[in-house]
């Protein structure tokens, strides 16, 4: 997450920052903007609402929501985890733990634009954190584990069989077809044993490789494929302003929550943009 994603402010999380507005605690300039505009747009809008439901009559719904950056979140989370920020909220007989993205975050809702949203499909979670993350996120189910394991099982049984069965059929055919002494015939099973058991390893060997190799060839081949397309795509999905996507925790709630503050919207300075001009006839102009 980034400045391109935005966090909706809630009641719990107002009172949260309105305590940060005291000058005993030593916030960078930014963030203390960032809070006071926030703050500021979400008093406005709160009596926005009262004045309608003292003229309404009634009780009137949520027509929009308040939003500051997670970054700014982040910011706050970080600075609340210095010893010294620790021992101003202590004084101040504040928790610390007010300040933690959970306690942050709790009851919010979550805005990304088309952009950010696409990274994080890029690189999804993986299941085990002894797994790379070009692994599906999604972790097996029992009857994926169950053929897994018996697949597992059965090549090590196959292997086993495969020795066994070699060095058994040199031993009957060296002392009984080809009049070897027991001791001639055991020696030559156990070579041929030997050779089957290499052989079978350096199978397993060149099959564990050739795989790695295709799963890295498959991985520089999307990343390529995300990087010729990537650029193009959010040029053309961003113009003016990011495209906000709502990440709720309710997915049946597909109504929208008001719209973004200008101010709050980060821009993008690197956005390279394209002027037309388009000729029109000369009786047309006149």
């Amino acid at each position: 997450m980034s400045d391109a994603t935005l966090i909706s402010i809630t009641p719990d999380l107002e009172e949260s920052l309105k305590l940060l507005q005291s000058d005993r605690f030593q916030l960078s300039d930014e963030v203390r903007r960032r809070i006071s505009e926030s703050l500021s747009e979400y008093a406005k809008l709160q009596s926005e609402i009262a004045m309608e439901a003292s003229e309404s009559g009634h009780n009137t719904t949520q027509k929009g929501n308040v939003y500051i950056p997670y970054s700014t979140l982040l910011e706050i989370r970080r600075w609340s985890r210095l010893p010294k920020s620790s021992r101003a909220l202590a004084r101040a007989q504040i928790d610390a733990n007010r300040y933690s993205m959970i306690a942050l975050c709790a009851g919010t809702r979550a805005f990304t634009s088309s952009a950010q949203e696409r990274l994080f499909k890029t690189d999804p979670t993986a299941a085990s954190a002894f797994l790379p993350s070009t692994f599906h996120s999604k972790p097996k189910s029992i009857a994926g584990e169950y053929r897994s394991i018996r697949k597992e099982i059965s090549t090590v049984l196959n292997v086993l069989f495969s020795i066994g069965g070699v060095g058994g059929a040199v031993y009957v055919v060296a002392h009984t077809s080809a009049g070897m002494s027991q001791e001639s015939a055991i020696l030559l099973a156990f070579f041929a044993a030997a050779v089957t058991a290499f052989a079978e390893i350096w199978l397993w060997v060149a099959y564990s490789r050739r795989s790695a190799r295709r799963a890295k060839e498959g991985e520089a081949l999307r990343l390529a494929e995300m990087r010729q397309a990537g650029p193009s795509e959010v040029e053309s999905e961003v113009p003016d302003k990011p495209e906000l996507k709502e990440i709720s925790a309710d997915p049946l709630d597909e109504k929208s929550q008001g719209e973004i503050p200008n101010h709050m919207i980060p821009s993008k300075t690197t956005e390279k943009r394209e002027i037309r001009l388009r000729r029109r006839p000369l009786g047309e102009a006149l």
